[in-house]
């Protein structure tokens, strides 16, 4: 890293980034520590077979962080609201709204509950091994 136009660095003396920034070794792990440290103020306790799940019991809620994208799912829409109103606070966020497709799978939101599929996978697999018309 070099020292920004104008600004000049005795011999010997070099700089100390106070933020990670995006694109560094670092950043993701750095991304991933404040997001944590913010989670468990809020309630949330990571659980012990996956890093990236994060579960509240009173109310219960779920996010699973993959990469820079949190997936929350909650009993009650105003508790999305809550959860999308508290990582506002403190990060810039984006709504995309309900799922219907990550991390490989379909999610199908139905009356009677949430189905889902990974069916785009599994005839990816079919077909990379010439099984498609099993």
């Amino acid at each position: 890293m070099t020292a920004p136009e104008g600004f000049t660095i005795p011999t010997g003396h070099c700089c100390r980034l106070l933020k990670a920034l995006y694109g560094l070794k670092q950043a993701p792990r750095e991304w991933h520590t404040c997001l944590t440290i913010f989670l468990e103020s809020q309630g949330f306790k990571r659980t012990n077979f996956d890093p990236c799940l994060f579960i509240k019991y009173k109310p219960f809620c779920l996010i699973n962080i993959y990469v820079d994208d949190l997936f929350t799912f909650a009993q009650e829409v105003n508790q999305l609201e809550e959860i999308a109103k508290q990582l506002s606070s403190k990060f810039e966020i984006t709504d995309a709204g309900p799922i219907s497709f990550g991390l490989g799978i379909h999610f199908l939101w139905k009356n009677d509950g949430l189905y889902l599929s990974q069916e785009t996978y599994l005839r990816s697999v079919l077909n990379r091994y010439s099984f498609t018309e099993c």
